[in-house]
C-alpha cells in the first residue's frame, strides 16, 4: 500500500492531531511566546483554522498549493507577523503536519521500505509550503514595519507642529 492512501484514510485523525499541535504551546516556550499564542487564537477567529488546515492538507495531497490555500496561509501568517512572532514561530505550525502523519499512521510507515521515497517526497512538499509561508511572512513583516514607521513619522510631525517647531508648510 502506498503512503498517499494511508494518509487519506486517516485524514480526520491527521487533521485533528495537526490542529491540536497548531494550537499547542511548545514545551520550554517563553511566557512571551505563550501569551502571543493565546492572543493568536483569539485574533485568528476571523477565519476557520480547521477548514484552512483541511484545504492545506488537500493541497499537499494533490501536490499543489492553489490560490485558496494561499489566501489561508496569508491570513494565518499575517496574524502571526503582526503579533511579532519570529519567522520560525510564524511558520512552525506547517511542520507540525509531519509529526501528525507519523503519529497517526504509526510505525507502519517507518518500517515499510516501499513508502520511504513517498515519505521523503511528502516531507519535501511540506518544506516547500514552509518556504512559501516564509515568503508571505517576510512580506507581511515588511508591511507591518512600514506601517509602524509611518505611524511614528506622523506622531513626530504632530508633536513638532504642536511645539511650533514646524508649520504646515514644512
Amino acid at each position: 500500500m502506498n503512503l498517499k492512501p494511508r494518509i487519506i484514510d486517516k485524514k480526520s485523525a491527521v487533521l485533528k492531531a495537526w490542529f491540536d499541535a497548531t494550537l499547542a504551546v511548545p514545551e520550554g516556550a517563553t511566557a512571551d511566546f505563550r501569551d502571543k499564542q493565546k492572543a493568536l487564537v483569539v485574533e485568528s477567529m476571523g477565519f476557520d483554522l480547521e477548514e484552512g488546515l483541511g484545504r492545506l492538507f488537500d493541497a499537499l495531497q494533490k501536490g499543489s498549493i492553489p490560490n485558496d490555500v494561499s489566501q489561508f496561509l496569508d491570513e494565518m501568517i499575517r496574524v502571526r507577523a503582526a503579533s511579532d512572532f519570529t519567522a520560525s514561530q510564524a511558520v512552525s505550525f506547517i511542520h507540525a503536519i509531519k509529526n501528525a502523519v507519523r503519529t497517526v499512521i504509526g510505525n507502519e510507515i517507518l518500517t515499510d521500505p516501499s513508502v520511504s521515497d513517498e515519505l521523503s517526497a511528502w516531507d519535501y512538499a511540506v518544506d516547500d509550503v514552509v518556504l512559501y509561508a516564509f515568503n508571505i511572512y517576510a512580506r507581511c513583516r515588511e508591511n507591518v514595519l512600514y506601517a509602524r514607521a509611518e505611524e511614528e513619522r506622523q506622531t513626530t510631525l504632530r508633536l513638532l507642529k504642536k511645539a511650533k517647531l514646524i508649520t504646515d508648510d514644512g
